[in-house]
């Protein structure tokens, strides 16, 4: 099986206690496009994360609290959870790396974001501020409660892997705001909020959705993880 370097999220209890997690759905979908995870966490050296990152085929950027915003020249907004820079810095690093090795990526939902960081593009901190639209729905148990159409680009990739129209899950606060250099946006929800972004460059598979296709068992998820499978060499 290909594999796929894939940072394990981070996450914090009342006390400050970190923990690595990574939620069953992620395996679950790699698993069924074929795919082998390689879970690293941010404990690892930049030695050792080099090598595991030197062999794996593609990279995959999962959900999670927030990106901190001083990395994109922001203050904190009071809704937005940071759980130290660890897991920041290093996703930086790896899609550092990406850029000029051109390894397939996908990025969901907080990986989407770290992307679009990466690339010099910025976050809109709390989506409530700007729009009506329900995009938070608690927890990640509660995904699927809350549904919105997108229109996707039709000359982009991902119309090609999709589609044009398409019904998606939700459960997000932030979502991207000016997108970074080499990226563009593909789609959007009907009150403009960024639902995707690519890569500009079509022979490098970049793709990330805000939404969370590893927790819909539908065609539409299927074929993300498909195409994202079917890039890597």
């Amino acid at each position: 099986m290909k594999k796929v370097l894939v940072p394990l999220a981070v996450d914090a209890d009342n006390k400050g206690q970190i923990t690595y997690i990574i939620r069953p759905t992620y395996l679950a979908a790699l698993e069924k496009a074929r795919l082998e995870p390689v879970l690293v966490s941010c404990e690892i050296s930049d030695v050792e994360l080099r090598q595991a990152y030197d062999n794996c085929g593609g990279v995959m950027m999962v959900g999670g609290w927030d990106v901190d915003p001083k990395y994109y020249g922001q203050e904190s907004h009071q809704m937005t959870r940071v759980v130290g820079p660890k897991r920041d810095d290093l996703e930086l690093l790896i899609l550092s790396w990406l850029k000029t090795d051109k390894k397939p990526f996908l990025g969901i939902c907080r990986g989407e974001q770290i992307l679009n960081v990466a690339f010099g593009g910025s976050l809109i901190q709390h989506l409530s501020d700007l729009v009506t639209e329900q995009h938070t729905v608690g927890k990640y148990d509660n995904l699927g409660e809350a549904t919105h159409e997108i229109q996707v680009d039709g000359d982009s990739r991902l119309a090609g892997i999709i589609g044009t129209r398409v019904v998606v899950n939700t459960g997000h606060h932030q979502a991207i705001d000016k997108v970074g250099a080499g990226l563009r946006i593909v789609a959007r929800t009907k009150q403009g909020v960024v639902e995707a972004i690519e890569g500009v460059d079509r022979s490098h598979f970049v793709l990330g959705v805000q939404w969370h296709p590893e927790a819909d068992k539908s065609e539409t998820s299927d074929k993300i993880f498909a195409a994202f499978a079917g890039n890597i060499r």
